[in-house]
């Protein structure tokens, strides 16, 4: 688990260390579930892959139930939407990314895809995998 705190917040983490209430919780299910715990929402990623190059990413987003009557909970339902469109367009940004890497890989100089160093955790996904795969895991 990693938690990242929201900018808004920042001035809040003097009142508690509420991480839940003022950051972006963000839990990684093996192999391949994330949860990212944000203090108005949830967002789960799952991608399952159907084939070796191919993938099915679901993304969902979770929000909490109300009374659409209720003006203070249609305005959280209404930013709630906007995100999820934001987070549409993000996702379908990467995955533009991965159609263009898709061409790379089949090119004859491609050995293996390197990442950087912020995306250790997909790193350390691939080496686990390695390890079972040698029964070492």
């Amino acid at each position: 688990m990693c938690f990242v705190p929201k900018p808004e917040n920042m001035d809040k983490w003097d009142e508690n260390y509420d991480h839940h209430k003022w950051a972006i919780c963000h839990y990684v299910v093996f192999p391949n579930t994330v949860f990212n715990c944000n203090p108005e929402h949830i967002q789960v990623f799952n991608p399952i892959p159907v084939g070796v190059d191919r993938t099915r990413f679901l993304c969902w987003q979770i929000v909490y139930p109300g009374d659409m009557a209720d003006p203070e909970y249609a305005a959280y339902f209404a930013r709630m939407e906007r995100l999820w469109a934001g987070l549409k367009i993000v996702v379908g940004e990467d995955i533009a990314i991965y159609e263009q890497l898709k061409r790379t890989k089949n090119s004859s100089g491609y050995k293996e895809h390197i990442l950087s160093e912020r995306e250790c955790k997909i790193h350390r996904y691939h080496e686990t995998m390695a390890l079972k795969i040698k029964g070492r895991g």
